[in-house]
């Protein structure tokens, strides 16, 4: 004998009595059911739903309490009649929306079906990180240089200054510095008016001529156009007092030395601050150079100077920035 339908109760799991708190548990409680049933049972959900529509709403679940028939009279009819199966009747209206809204349902069900079954996507792999160039190591700590070496950087790029008069006699009138190429430096305070200079570096003679000549500052540049070698390094920093140094000076036959001393003391003028240094500078040697201990020049030597009697006085090297034509103001 086949099994009786199964009422909506029946289907939701709960009597006829159940309230609507009741039916709103079983209902969620068979929806949790039917979702973990592999393979998946889309009539079986629809009928839950149909169920839970009919039951969860007052009148319609009146009027399907009135359609019922009770279990022995169920019973008796089918003992008379084993293929009968009494059902609430049913309207056309009503089996037009029943069917209606189990596609619906269907149709639902197979979306979240699809939804959960689809192949998931790998996710992206993260980029690798981008490993960091190698910091570039720091510069080393510069060198400090002997006597000898400074000497031997003079010697290549500074030298004497001869004046030649209209009867071919030469005067030893100073020192000059090469501090750009073919660009040289020197006191003006000895070099004579209307005379050919020339510049003797290293036995070599070279023809110079000014260029400025700033005679506020006591400073004059030189062009040496056939001079080519590699010019002086200049001190970027100003000098301070207690700095060693290394002082370029001239003997009387025209030999040059390195001397080692100090800055003993930054003077302030009223052309700005000029160098008191520990060594000597005779006259002949004005122009030369003073070296820090790294071999960068820091000053050019005068003698004689306006700065003092019994001052040994070096011009800086930031003056020759400053440097223009210019004669000295009328006192």
């Amino acid at each position: 004998m086949a099994n009786p339908k199964k009422t909506l109760y029946q289907i939701l799991g709960v009597t006829p009595e159940a309230t609507a708190i009741d039916i709103g548990l079983a209902h969620e409680k068979k929806v949790a059911e039917l979702a973990r049933t592999i393979p998946p049972d889309p009539s079986g959900v629809a009928l839950v739903q149909q169920a839970y529509e009919i039951l969860s709403n007052q009148h319609r679940r009146a009027a399907y309490d009135s359609s019922l028939v009770t279990a022995t009279e169920k019973l008796a009819a089918q003992q008379q009649a084993p293929d009968l199966e009494l059902e609430p009747e049913e309207t056309e209206d009503d089996d037009r929306s029943r069917k209606m809204r189990l596609l619906g349902m269907v149709g639902v069900m197979a979306l979240v079906l699809v939804a959960l079954f689809r192949p998931r996507t790998p996710p992206t792999p993260a980029p690798e990180p981008v490993a960091e160039a190698p910091k570039p190591a720091p510069p080393p700590p510069p060198k400090m240089r002997s006597g000898a070496e400074v000497l031997f950087d003079f010697n290549t790029s500074g030298g004497q200054i001869l004046s030649y008069s209209m009867s071919g006699t030469a005067t030893h009138v100073g020192v000059a510095l090469e501090v750009e190429l073919g660009q040289m430096i020197t006191t003006c305070h000895a070099l004579p008016a209307g005379e050919k200079l020339v510049v003797k570096v290293a036995g070599q003679m070279q023809a110079a001529e000014l260029t400025i000549v700033d005679e506020q500052l006591d400073l004059c540049r030189l062009l040496v156009p056939g001079f080519n070698t590699p010019p002086l390094k200049l001190a970027t920093e100003d000098a301070r007092a207690g700095d060693k140094i290394h002082a370029i000076t001239m003997n009387a036959k025209g030999e040059f030395a390195s001397t080692e001393g100090t800055i003993t003391q930054v003077r302030a003028t009223p052309l700005g601050k000029v160098l008191e240094v520990s060594t000597p500078i005779a006259a002949n040697s004005s122009g030369a150079g003073i070296f820090n201990e790294y071999g960068k020049l820091v000053g050019i030597a005068t003698a004689p100077h306006a700065f003092g009697a019994g001052l040994n006085i070096a011009l800086p090297v930031s003056w020759i920035a400053q440097m223009r034509s210019r004669t000295t103001p009328p006192k």
